[in-house]
């Protein structure tokens, strides 16, 4: 088992392991405090808390995006979800800006968007609508899909689906009634009861999500490239003290921006 820390800067595989309880903290760095552009390492623990997720297989069976080993024959494993949950809110965003937008199975009962012609009119029948971004997401992995999306930026109302689409990996299983899931996230019934069903850990990885960027900042470091005969450089804690700065400065012989 490998039990070294790792790093990556992609913050959706990071908060799809978060949900994992795989820990991770942020390392942003910035080229110089005039510099607009930061850059997010995220630090990933070697495994779990609860010991069940090996963050480097987890990595390696998701390699360049494609499922092999473990998540090639668990095809409904909990990473996955989180993952496809990540790239649907990623192409939900697109849909808001009036890409159109249709749902595939990428597994039995999961279901990704791809660009394309949306749900066809004598698919639609009854429907949920919703202004939580997450609940609209969470449903899209279940098969619902997008009908419509209206209302100003920050305020989209998401029409769905109330039936998902039929499953072609499943063709003799009925199309699943998700009306039920959006009633109990409304009524706040989702956790912990649920916690590990399909749709609460789609939800959950959209929390982790939101968290690991409201913390993003909480420290960030100035990057300085300036070699010398003894260092490569440094990097400095944009709240250090004046008398810390100046120590750098007078080792590196570099002003610091």
């Amino acid at each position: 088992m490998d039990l070294a820390w790792q790093t990556t800067r992609n913050t959706y595989e990071a908060a799809a392991l978060n949900s994992l309880k795989i820990g991770v903290r942020p390392v942003t760095m910035r080229r110089n405090q005039s510099d607009a552009h930061d850059i997010t390492d995220w630090n990933l623990q070697p495994a779990s808390e609860d010991g069940r997720y090996n963050t480097s297989e987890l990595r390696q069976s998701f390699n360049a995006g494609n499922p092999k080993g473990l998540l090639a024959t668990e095809t409904l494993h909990p990473y996955l979800l989180a993952l496809r949950a990540m790239h649907n809110r990623s192409l939900l965003i697109d849909a808001q800006n009036g890409r159109s937008m249709r749902s595939i199975e990428a597994a039995p009962g999961s279901w990704i968007l791809e660009p394309g012609h949306a749900v066809p009119s004598d698919l639609i029948g009854d429907y949920i609508e919703t202004v939580d971004q997450d609940r609209a997401i969470a449903l899209i992995g279940l098969g619902s899909a997008i009908i419509q999306i209206t209302g100003p930026k920050g305020s989209h109302i998401y029409r769905l689906t109330r039936l998902s689409l039929q499953s072609k990996l499943l063709p003799t299983t009925p199309r699943a009634d998700n009306g039920t899931w959006s009633i109990l996230h409304r009524m706040q019934g989702v956790f912990p009861a649920h916690a590990e069903t399909h749709f609460g850990r789609q939800l959950h990885a959209l929390h982790c999500l939101r968290e690991l960027r409201k913390n993003q900042y909480t420290s960030r470091f100035i990057i300085i490239n300036h070699r010398t005969p003894f260092h490569k450089g440094a990097a400095v804690n944009e709240k250090a003290s004046s008398e810390d700065k100046a120590r750098v400065q007078r080792v590196l012989g570099k002003k610091i921006e």
